[in-house]
């Protein structure tokens, strides 16, 4: 008969085994499938890049901009800028930003003017934000509304620049302190 011991080990080391192959087979899909999602995001964010500035072309070597993004501060701490380029030798700048949503982080992507005026804007993602509710951020209705139109100020404000979506609150604040973080580095930085 085996013993009450024999038992427990014989099941820790199946448990083992067990855990083991699970975890080999995790990572070597892991390492199949990550250079594919990367290029797919990259390619994703080349596509909103290029909707938010409609015959724009980035100025590839963007170092200075770059530079100056490691030390840029927010004025928002739920907001930030990660991505920036010139566009057509400094006529304006494409962005990539997230502002906190209400389920996790909206990002987007932004072309605007050193005139304030903003070109477009494309929500690249906002999974955990509320189907019905904060995912309308995606749609062309609300993403639209933000082409052509000219700030007054160095800020964007809900409902003076454009409206919220209904219900969705904090998703709409996502969005304008995203885009504020933007306009903030821009105004700090127009010059390189």
């Amino acid at each position: 008969m085996i013993s009450k011991d024999n038992t427990i080990i014989k099941d820790a080391i199946i448990l083992l085994i067990i855990t083991l192959v699970a975890g080999l087979v995790l990572g070597g899909v892991y390492s199949v499938t990550k250079d594919p999602i990367a290029n797919i995001e990259r390619q994703v964010t080349a596509d909103a890049y290029a909707k938010v500035y409609p015959d724009g072309k980035l100025v590839e070597d963007n170092k200075d901009l770059l530079e100056a993004l490691k030390n840029f501060s927010a004025d928002d701490a739920d907001a930030a800028v990660d991505d920036v380029y010139s566009v057509n030798d400094g006529e304006g700048f494409v962005f990539k930003c997230h502002a906190k949503g209400y389920g996790g982080p909206v990002n987007l992507a932004l072309g605007i003017k050193t005139d304030g005026t903003i070109l477009g804007l494309s929500v690249i993602s906002a999974d955990s934000e509320t189907p019905g509710l904060g995912a309308k951020c995606t749609t062309d209705e609300f993403q639209s509304q933000f082409a052509g139109v000219q700030l007054a100020s160095s800020t964007i404000t809900i409902n003076q620049d454009y409206q919220q979506i209904s219900g969705a609150t904090i998703t709409s604040k996502a969005v304008m302190r995203a885009i504020n973080a933007s306009l903030k580095f821009m105004a700090e930085n127009s010059g390189n």
